[in-house]
């Protein structure tokens, strides 16, 4: 028999080519057992259509994918050391490498080239790769750089001075390309050792031995490095020669700058001749000059350096002041001094306490228009910008600031309403709510203790997204975002074509379509020296856009080291972000300029550029360009002027979250109000609420509405052939494996869409759909209504615990809000399992075992523990040891230094527990108990974990009949089916589950294919199939039970388990029954210690002083302490049983009478 299965050795495949076994029915066999096997998951339907020359390709795919392919490596590498992989599917899987390794290989261009095709997706797809071609496309601040190169050739520095700003860059660049090479270098030796190691493992199950060469692995990595550092290099020459287009454009502008500038400061000097012929003049100009000074650097004013009268004169020190050049100091007090003239301010309104600022916020209040009008023509006269002209103010916004910040009269809202106009104008850097905040913390939370709290609050939200799988999630929906947003422009432009009275043109709207996926991709040098541009001209409000990702709701953000921390764990997706809302901010700015067409200002974000012409462009347009950027990454700020209701409620709602601590139970509610808005806006809820109240409904938001048909309708059609697969709405399929992943978190905000989907899917088609209550539900459960309101399943976990129902729940909640700190080690669980399968399986962190663990004196529930530490990785340095040593030929010792990594360790189980974690040998695997999936056919656990953190997608196990049945006729799994909650013994429910993993399964199946089944409707189907597992469950309980009983009398190891079953019945005891048991312990009391050997005392004792009596006395041994606890929580269950058949009998004789009347 083991001849056949030779066609893999070096001898059989000498001179022959993969392709040449097509006819070999051995060969053809292990093909196809590989191809359905859960690595490939093929179908017989799909091999139905397949010929063998269609299988062989599939195969060589396969090898070629494995060799230089990192997923495909990883995956593989899971699949061959994986136990529960069947030994048949093994053993082909290593012929087939064998038989691959052993060929002569195909030529280039046999077979049509798929040589070459297979060879060229495989490195394009490569991680790596990608990763290299998009770091040679990120700017890494190039344009930023080229731009103020080009300025400094305008400013007459020469060309060596650009030209060394440039080679600097140009250095940092070849660094990062060297660093490429040398990751992507590292990467592929590691893959070529763990490919060696595959066939090494795989190698054992055929009788074949293979040895680990580090030469070829060293060799693979040389060759590795290439195919990324020529994609850097392409990413490298395309941002280089747009560094130069840019270093012209920056020329020009500081050139066209440095004309207005000139001119500027011409009408300054006129305006100062001009202010000191007259007394008012001369007093105005010094009040402005004071405020200005007193702004910029204060200490001036402390040292009595302030100049007297003349802000022109020499008195000013040479050099920059507070930042700020002579030159722009002169410049903003010549435009302060006139926007106060403008706006009628005069000396003496000035002496009786009206300042210039209440002056410009009644305008703008007022809606006169008159203030903003002055604002911006006096600023481009003397070639400012809005941020530049507001230090002239910025004094009297500080004591506007402070008046709010201490007072608590009527004046607020006075005062709330004037910081608000001037923030309007950009005169203030914060709103009065942000003044509240800031008034919160410096009157309600002033001490340092609420403070460090509030960072370390910071940093659990931080450490929350610190992943990389959800910096890929973020991109995923990214990029969903772009293509949305490019639908929007086409639908927007469509309305603007119909509608009567347009809000810009329909062509200019067309025009600018494409300009968030150009700024994201070809044109990101641009956006790059755009965004560094604009931080210069409005630092303050960019530097909110562009704050941490994790906390950018957060007013006030904290900067010790808690959130130092929690911002270096983030960087990731802060990286990510920043990248994004550069786009979108540079995107929606070149629209605007398209639509405004004004070309003195310029008519896209190059043109702007060139005309030096930044600095002016118009606040409403920047201001928009923010607020998009904001809602774009769901970090949209909601509240303001002219907010509606109901953004303002959702504002304050926010507010208060923040204020409160309430972060602990919703961390981040601007999402979720982002959300709630995108779904409004797509589903066309936004476009009926304006017109229910008569207002006018905006262009875009009557293109969104129609963008969101459409999307609906294109998610329909595809979920009318998705429904057919057995997958669930939130889950999809890897066309290339068939590998099922849950794709919900890379859903992001079209999960409500997405959902709603399947459901009209699957009405259109006939099939089940669930009950209206529970869409109801799930739907409150996607859009996150239920968690805008606190958490108040842990004050109703602290309420049981207080009545003395146990503290499991209240300490399940606390343990969750803890366990984010350790998310970022989630990276390394990922990684270690993907190579450790066993590590990969999802632990129970419920502990039937009633552990506690010492920490330092303190006893913790070792089920609080275990669930806090559940992101850690599962080490098992046995394994660890054992690789090495047969890959390396070491010595490494299991149980030496290496050991200290299990230190996270909490595998604390019970007997039976133990048997299922032990190797064919009988030795403890030493990992963590592991949940059981009662509806599976094997442990809770995620395929491939490695791809989480790569791609986003958690994989999971291909489903059987009965999951399959189940997501068919639209059961809820936890609601329809199975609560692993509902039974209040522990160690039972665990029993149970491990009892009825795979049988439950198989026992439905058989029940699905008998007639009866067959001949419901799925109406009676959605009845039946849940009724006949609950018969199933309870017959599987009852066996169960009955075991654990009958480990009272077995061996220690085992009557233990009998123990913690007893105990675990006390403990699911209601708080009546046990009120009640103390009573009648109370009452008899000598009777029950005589029942349990006569070892307690006649003297008052309750249970609980009991059972710590038991524990604590030295007159017993531990199994002696074990038996007299289990007898005495014996005797109360039995006591609570006899109670509970009591009342029925009660019962049933009441009912007896009543139906005698």
């Amino acid at each position: 028999m083991a001849e056949q299965y030779n066609y893999y050795t070096t001898g059989a495949m000498k001179d022959k080519k993969l392709s040449d076994l097509t006819l070999d029915s051995v060969f053809l066999k292990d093909a196809v057992t590989f191809l359905k096997s859960d690595r490939l998951q093929y179908t017989d339907e799909d091999l139905q259509d397949m010929s063998a020359s269609d299988i062989t390709d599939k195969v060589l795919e396969h090898m070629r994918y494995q060799s230089i392919n990192e997923r495909t490596m990883y995956k593989d590498y899971s699949y061959i050391s994986d136990d529960n992989t069947p030994v048949q599917e093994r053993q082909a899987f290593s012929r087939l490498m064998f038989a691959f390794d052993n060929s002569k290989g195909e030529g280039w261009f046999d077979r049509g080239g798929e040589k070459f095709q297979d060879y060229a997706g495989a490195v394009l797809s490569s991680p790596t790769t990608m990763a290299s071609a998009l770091a040679g496309l990120f700017t890494g601040g190039t344009g930023a750089v080229a731009v103020k190169a080009g300025a400094e050739l305008a400013k007459g520095a020469g060309k060596a001075v650009s030209a060394s700003m440039l080679r600097k860059a140009a250095m940092s660049n070849l660094k990062k390309a060297g660093i490429t090479a040398a990751a992507d270098g590292s990467i592929g030796a590691l893959t070529d050792l763990a490919n060696q190691r595959i066939r090494q493992i795989g190698g054992k199950t055929i009788g074949e031995e293979r040895d680990v060469s580090l030469g070829q692995a060293a060799v693979s990595g040389v060759a590795s490095a290439v195919p990324g550092l020529t994609l850097y290099g392409a990413g490298r020459t395309v941002s280089n020669r747009a560094s130069k287009k840019l270093m012209e454009a920056g020329k020009k502008g500081e050139e066209a700058l440095n004309l207005r500038r000139a001119a500027a400061r011409e009408a300054a000097k006129k305006l100062s001749d001009k202010a000191k012929k007259t007394k008012e003049g001369k007093a105005l100009m010094k009040y402005v000059s004071n405020n200005l000074l007193r702004a910029i650097d204060p200490r001036m004013v402390e040292e009595g350096k302030i100049v007297r009268q003349d802000i022109f004169s020499s008195d000013l020190p040479d050099g920059l002041i507070g930042g700020f050049d002579v030159d722009t100091i002169q410049r903003i007090a010549a435009a302060g001094y006139e926007v106060a003239e403008e706006m009628g301010v005069t000396d003496d309104m000035v002496k009786q306490g009206k300042r210039i600022t209440e002056v410009i916020a009644d305008s703008i209040s007022n809606g006169d228009g008159k203030a903003l009008a002055v604002i911006d023509n006096i600023r481009e006269k003397y070639s400012l910008s809005r941020e530049q002209l507001s230090v002239a103010y910025a004094s009297e916004v500080s004591d506007a600031a402070r008046i709010l910040r201490s007072s608590r009269t009527a004046r607020d809202k006075v005062y709330a309403k004037r910081v608000d106009s001037l923030f309007e104008a950009g005169m203030s850097p914060v709103t009065s709510d942000e003044m509240k905040v800031m008034k919160d913390v410096k009157q309600g939370m002033s001490s340092i203790f609420i403070n460090n709290l509030k960072d370390l609050e910071n940093a659990r939200r931080m450490f929350m997204t610190s992943q990389p799988a959800t910096t890929m999630r973020n991109n995923i929906f990214s990029g969903a975002m772009t293509g949305i947003d490019l639908v929007d422009q086409l639908t927007t432009a469509a309305v603007r074509t119909i509608r009567s009275n347009p809000e810009a043109t329909a062509g200019a709207t067309l025009k600018g379509s494409m300009d968030n996926l150009k700024y994201l991709t070809s044109d990101s040098y641009v956006a790059d020296a755009l965004t560094s541009m604009l931080h210069e001209n409005a630092p303050k409000r960019m530097q909110k856009v562009f704050y941490d990702a994790a906390i950018a709701e957060q007013a006030i953000a904290g900067s010790n080291k808690f959130s130092k921390v929690g911002a270096t764990m983030n960087v990731l997706n802060t990286m990510s972000d920043r990248v994004i809302k550069r786009a979108v901010i540079a995107g929606t700015i070149d629209r605007k300029l398209k639509q405004l067409g004004n070309e003195e200002l310029g008519t896209s974000v190059l043109d702007m550029m060139r005309k030096g012409r930044t600095q002016d462009l118009p606040d409403d347009i920047l201001q928009d360009a923010l607020d998009e950027a904001l809602a774009f990454t769901f970090q949209r700020r909601f509240g303001g002027k002219d907010a509606s209701a109901m953004n303002k409620a959702a504002a304050s709602a926010i507010r208060t979250i923040h204020n409160y601590g309430l972060t602990l139970a919703i961390p981040f509610p601007r999402y979720l109000a982002s959300q709630a808005k995108f779904v409004s806006d797509y589903t066309g809820l936004t476009v009926a609420r304006r017109i229910a109240s008569g207002k006018r409904v905006a262009d875009e938001e009557f293109g969104k509405a129609i963008t969101g048909s459409l999307g609906m309708i294109g998610l329909i059609n595809v979920y009318q052939n998705k429904i057919y697969d057995g997958t669930s709405w939130n889950e999809v399929i890897d066309p290339n494996n068939n590998r099922r992943y849950d794709g919900q978190s890379a859903m992001g905000p079209l999960t409500t869409q997405a959902y709603m989907a399947d459901y009209v899917a699957r009405r259109l088609e006939g099939m089940p759909t669930k009950p209206t209550k529970e869409i109801r539900k799930d739907l409150a459960k996607i859009l996150g209504a239920s968690e805008f309101r606190p958490d108040t399943g842990t004050i109703d976990a602290m309420i049981s615990g207080l009545e003395g129902q146990g503290w499991d729940k209240f300490n399940r909640s606390m343990a969750d809000i803890v366990t984010p700190v350790s998310y970022p080690m989630a990276v390394f669980k990922d990684f270690y399992g993907q190579f450790d399968p066993r590590s990969a399986y999802i632990p129970n962190t419920e502990d039937p075992t009633f552990s506690m663990l010492d920490m330092y004196g303190t006893n913790v529930p070792m089920n609080l523990y275990q669930r806090v530490t559940r992101q850690l990785p599962d080490f098992n340095t046995d394994v660890m040891a054992n690789t090495f040593n047969e890959m390396f030929d070491t010595n490494i010792d299991g149980d030496g230094v290496i050991k200290y990594l299990e230190f996270f360790s909490s595998a604390t189980r019970t007997q039976f527990q133990s048997d299922y974690a032990k190797d064919a040998f009988g030795n403890d695997l030493k990992y963590d108990a592991i949940r059981m999936n009662v509806l599976g056919d094997g442990p809770l656990r995620i395929l491939d974990p490695l791809d989480k953190q790569l791609t986003g997608l958690v994989g999971r196990p291909p489903k059987n009949a009965l999951e399959r049945e189940i997501t068919r006729l639209q059961l809820d799994p936890f609601r329809d089916i199975y609560n692993p909650y509902r039974e209040k013994n522990r160690l039972l429910e665990t029993g149970f589950q491990q009892f009825a993993q795979g049988r439950m399964a198989r026992d439905m199946e058989q029940f699905l294919e008998t007639e009866t089944y067959n001949n419901y409707t799925d109406q009676q189907k959605r009845i039946q199939l849940p009724r006949q597992f609950k018969e199933l469950e309870k017959l599987y309980r009852g066996v169960v039970e009955d075991q654990l009983k009958r480990y009272a009398s077995a061996e220690p190891s085992l009557r233990k388990d009998y123990q913690l079953y007893i105990q675990g019945e006390y403990r699911g005891m209601s708080n009546s029954e046990k009120e009640l048991s103390e009573m009648m312990w109370k009452s008899n009391r000598g009777y029950y210690s005589r029942s349990i050997g006569g070892i307690f005392e006649t003297e008052d004792m309750s249970i609980d002083d009991a059972v710590n009596y038991i524990k604590g006395s030295e007159d017993f041994t531990e199994e002696e302490k074990g038996i007299y606890e289990t007898n005495l929580y014996r005797l109360m269950v039995d006591e609570a049983a006899l109670l509970r058949k009591r009342s029925g009998e009660v019962t049933r004789e009441r009912a007896k009478i009543l139906a005698a009347d």
